[in-house]
């Protein structure tokens, strides 16, 4: 069996020195693995959008966005990690356009049907050694099995070979609409790039809950 431990967390904000008028009160009870972090927050989301930050965890698995407020609808915006794939040394080759484009010669398919890529997502790239410019986020047009082809105002740095050992994420940009009083379910959430909450018309509480690892 799984070691685990309980937390029972009760939070109390005031406007008082002594804390005996609280304006909110919540009582969590949470089960987590030693190497879990579980918790619940209010958050309250501006017309221009507040971010509520998760990037302290290397990955989430699960979490709940409830909009409390009976009026407004809130707009969340975050990112889904749909593919990964790593590549050895001179694996890669960055070549420029237009349009540019990344090319494979790894026979990691992009196209694997268990791990594929899909046009207009974001391809983050990191471990570039020989052209560290090229550790960025680019904008996928288009997919072949070796191919990712970028749009026309993304641009690489040249490179025949990279030479790192380099890791490329196929990211899905989502953003979900919650009405009044709904509750949004999500899961494998790219905790670096956090969630964005954006009321339409007025300010909304929202009490977002999730499960993620350090």
């Amino acid at each position: 069996m799984t070691n685990y431990f309980k937390v029972n967390t009760s939070l109390v904000v005031s406007n008082q020195a002594d804390y005996n008028q609280g304006l909110y009160h919540a009582e969590e009870f949470t089960s987590v693995t030693p190497t879990a972090w579980g918790i619940s927050n209010t958050v309250s989301a501006a017309t221009t959008g507040t971010t509520f930050y998760i990037d302290h965890l290397s990955s989430t698995i699960s979490g709940l966005i409830h909009n409390t407020s009976a009026s407004y609808t809130v707009f969340a915006k975050y990112y889904v990690e749909r593919a990964s794939l790593s590549f050895a040394t001179n694996e890669l080759a960055f070549v420029t356009g237009p349009p540019d484009t990344i090319v494979e010669s790894a026979a990691s398919s992009f196209l694997d049907a268990a791990n594929y890529f899909v046009p207009h997502s974001i391809a983050r790239i990191t471990g570039c050694t020989d052209a560290a410019a090229n550790n960025t986020d680019y904008n996928i047009q288009k997919v072949a099995a070796t191919t990712l082809t970028l749009f026309k105002d993304d641009t690489v740095t040249a490179e025949a070979a990279e030479a790192g050992l380099v890791t490329i994420k196929c990211l899905i940009p989502t953003i979900v609409k919650i009405g009044p009083g709904a509750i949004h379910q999500f899961s494998d959430i790219v905790p670096a790039d956090n969630i964005t909450l954006t009321a339409l018309t007025g300010a909304a509480v929202c009490r977002v809950s999730y499960v993620g690892l350090t």
